[in-house]
């Protein structure tokens, strides 16, 4: 049978031994979440530049427009066509 010291030491060991492997699964979560943050951070900088390369789009498009808008023919066209 254990002596009082040899109890506690077990218990000490025993309750280590269950904070090392809590740390383990709190580093494991954290992993994952880093690896997540990395995903949406790669994700995010996609979606930047289809936003960017829409935003060219739409202003080539409108400038293209304004071209349009503002040539003589479609002026002439605009006045022949007036309903």
């Amino acid at each position: 049978m254990m002596d009082k010291d040899e109890i506690i030491i077990q218990t000490l060991e025993n309750e280590n031994q269950l904070l090392k492997q809590n740390i383990k699964k709190e580093m494991n979560k954290n992993e994952a979440l880093i690896t997540e943050i990395d995903g949406l951070k790669n994700e995010n900088e996609k979606l930047k530049e289809i936003t960017n390369k829409e935003r060219e789009e739409k202003q080539m498009l409108e400038n293209r427009l304004n071209r349009i808008t503002n040539s003589r023919s479609y002026k002439i066209y605009k006045i022949l066509f007036r309903r």
